[in-house]
C-alpha cells in the first residue's frame, strides 16, 4: 500500500509527496505507518537500516513482528484502544532486528484519521547510545555510594583492627617462637592480615583506599609475583608472560597493582574448572585511531584466560560490588579491580563469551620519571626503636589511644593523651617542648588537619605524624607534608615505633 493517498493534502504542488518522502527518508528515527490492525504499509528508509529488513520485507510485516513487547494481538488491540483515547503515547520497548538481536526504542505512538480510514503513525528513536550512558552512571553511582558506606565502615574497623593487631604484635614480641601463645598470637595476627585485605578491597573500588603512588617498571612487578601466581593457580592452569622489553614506567601504588594482577588471577583460575592457561601480556599503547591521538604514552595490560567466559547479563554486572557467580566469594574482585585501576588515571575493559574465555585490558599512563632502585628490607620481628622524647597522642578512640600509649611509654618515650583537635590543642598549648604530635585525621569536633594548623601557628618547626583508616595524605596540605608523616591504620606497631624515630631524627 503506498504512502501517496494518505498524503495528497500535504501540498498543491506536483512534486508534493516526492518532496514528503524524501523529508521522511531524511529523518534520524525510523517512521512507520500502520493500518488499524497492526499492519505496516509504509516507512521510511531509516526504518530498514534500523532493522536490517529491506523495505519490501518489513511492508509485508506487521507490528508484533517488530516490536518486542507486543508479542500477541491482544497486546495490539489494548494499545491501539489507548491510542483511540488518548491520541498518542510515549512507548519504550524493544524492536527486532533481521538477525534476531533486540535494541531499545523510544516509540512515538500517535492515531491519526484520515479521510474517514484510522492509522497509526510511530516515530521510533533507537536508544542504545542512551542505555548505555544511563548503565554507566547508574553503575558509578552505585560504586559511589558503596564507597561512601566503605569508608565510613574503614573507620571504624581499622581502629578495630589496629586495636586487635596491635595487641597481638605485643603478643609475639614478649613471646618466643617455641611457646604456645606465640602460634596463637600468629594465627590471630593472620586473622588481621586477611580482614585488612577485606577493608583495602572495600576502598578500593570506591576509590578511597589510601595510595602510595610511585614510579615502577610493570613488568618486573609481574615476574616478581610468578611464583606466587603459579601456586596460586595450581599445577591444572599454566601462567604464560609476554612482556614487552623497554617497557617505560607507570605511575600508580605497586602494592595495590600486584592486587590487581592476584584478583585476575584468582578470577581466572575459579572459571577453569579442568585446565587451562592465563596469559599475562603487556605492551606500549599509542592509539593513534582515537578521535584525538594522544603522544603520551600508555601501557597496555592484557590478561586472558581460557576459562568459560562470561554470558552478556553476567558481563554486564561484573563490576557490581558484591556480585559472584561463585558458590564461595566475596563479589569484591573485579570491583576493587575496577576502583584502583580509576584511581590510577587508568581504563579497564572486558570482553568474554561463553565458554570462550575472557580478555581483560587495562590502560594505565606511562611516565618518563626514573624508576627507584629496590630497597626492601627484611621484616622487622621485635619493636626495637626506642627513645626518650615527649609526644603527643590525639585519637578518639580511646582502645587505639590506650594501645599507641601503652607502647610508647613501654618504649621509654614521655606520652601525652588527647581524645579529639580540640583536647590535643589545649594540652599542646600547656606542653610546648611537645617533640612529635601523632593525630588522627577524622575526629569530632576539631579534626587532625585544623588541629596541627593551629599548633604550627604556635611552633612553625613543629613535626607531625598523621594516621587515618580512611581519608589518605590528600587531605594534609602542603604546609604540614613531610617525608613519610602519614601512615595508614590499621597501625603497624613495628612500622610505627620507625616511622617515630625516623622522623624525630629528621
Amino acid at each position: 500500500m503506498s504512502l501517496a493517498p494518505s498524503t495528497e493534502n500535504f501540498g498543491a504542488s506536483e512534486g508534493g509527496p516526492e518532496l514528503l518522502r524524501t523529508l521522511l527518508d531524511c529523518s534520524n528515527d525510523s517512521i512507520y505507518f500502520v493500518t488499524s490492525d497492526g499492519k505496516i504499509f509504509d516507512c521510511n528508509n531509516t526504518a530498514s537500516i534500523a532493522t536490517g529488513f529491506r523495505r519490501e520485507e518489513l511492508l509485508s510485516m506487521s507490528v508484533r513482528e517488530l516490536q518486542y513487547s507486543l508479542p500477541d494481538k491482544t497486546s495490539w488491540l489494548k494499545l491501539t484502544e489507548q491510542l483511540q483515547r488518548e491520541g498518542s503515547r510515549l512507548l519504550s520497548g524493544q524492536h527486532v532486528r533481521k538477525d534476531g538481536t533486540r535494541f531499545p526504542v523510544e516509540v512515538n505512538a500517535n492515531y491519526v484519521n484520515v479521510s474517514g480510514e484510522s492509522y497509526m503513525i510511530a516515530i521510533a528513536r533507537d536508544v542504545t547510545a542512551r542505555k548505555q550512558l544511563e548503565e554507566e552512571l547508574l553503575q558509578s553511582r552505585k560504586l559511589e555510594a558503596v564507597g561512601r558506606l566503605a569508608g565510613g565502615m574503614a573507620h571504624d574497623f581499622n581502629n578495630i583492627l589496629t586495636v586487635i593487631r596491635g595487641y597481638t604484635s605485643l603478643l609475639l614480641d614478649d613471646s618466643e617462637p617455641e611457646d604456645d601463645t606465640h602460634w596463637k598470637a600468629l594465627e590471630i595476627h593472620e586473622a588481621c592480615e586477611r580482614a585488612t585485605n577485606l577493608i583495602t578491597q572495600l576502598l578500593a573500588f570506591g576509590r578511597r583506599a589510601t595510595h602510595n603512588p610511585i614510579a615502577f617498571d610493570l613488568n618486573k612487578s609481574i615476574e616478581r609475583m610468578s611464583h606466587m601466581l603459579d601456586r596460586a593457580l595450581g599445577d591444572e592452569v599454566e601462567l604464560v608472560l609476554n612482556l614487552e622489553d623497554g617497557l617505560p614506567a607507570v605511575i600508580m601504588d605497586p602494592v595495590q597493582f600486584e592486587q590487581i594482577i592476584l584478583n585476575l588471577a584468582l578470577n581466572a583460575k575459579s572459571a577453569m574448572s579442568d585446565c587451562g592457561s592465563l596469559l599475562v601480556e603487556t605492551k606500549v599503547k599509542n592509539d593513534r585511531n582515537q578521535p584525538v591521538y594522544q603522544e603520551k604514552q600508555q601501557i597496555l595490560l592484557t590478561v586472558s584466560d581460557t576459562g568459560k567466559g562470561m554470558d552478556p547479563e553476567t558481563l554486564e554486572k561484573c563490576f557490581e560490588p558484591f556480585y559472584t557467580t561463585k558458590d564461595r566469594g566475596e563479589g569484591l574482585g573485579l570491583s576493587t579491580v575496577y576502583g584502583i585501576v580509576t584511581q590510577s588515571q587508568g581504563q579497564i575493559k572486558i570482553e568474554s563469551r561463553a565458554e570462550q574465555g575472557t580478555q581483560i585490558y587495562i590502560t594505565l599512563p606511562a611516565t618518563s620519571s626514573v624508576v627507584p632502585a629496590d630497597s626492601s628490607t627484611a621484616l622487622e620481628t621485635k619493636i626495637r626503636h626506642t627513645g626518650t622524647e615527649k609526644i603527643l597522642i590525639v585519637e578518639d578512640d580511646s582502645c587505639a589511644r590506650q594501645l599507641i600509649f601503652f607502647t610508647l611509654s613501654k618504649l621509654g618515650y614521655h606520652v601525652l593523651q588527647a581524645a579529639n583537635g580540640e583536647e590535643g590543642l589545649e594540652v599542646y598549648q600547656k606542653n610546648s617542648d611537645v617533640d612529635l604530635v601523632i593525630t588522627d585525621i577524622l575526629m569530632p569536633k576539631m579534626n587532625g588537619v585544623e588541629m596541627s594548623l593551629e599548633i604550627i601557628k604556635l611552633n612553625p618547626e613543629q613535626r607531625h605524624l598523621f594516621i587515618s583508616g580512611f581519608q589518605g595524605e590528600e587531605r594534609i596540605p602542603e604546609l604540614l607534608k613531610r617525608k613519610g608523616n602519614f601512615l595508614p591504620k590499621p597501625l603497624d606497631l613495628y612500622r610505627l615505633s620507625k616511622q617515630i624515630r625516623s622522623l624525630l631524627k629528621s
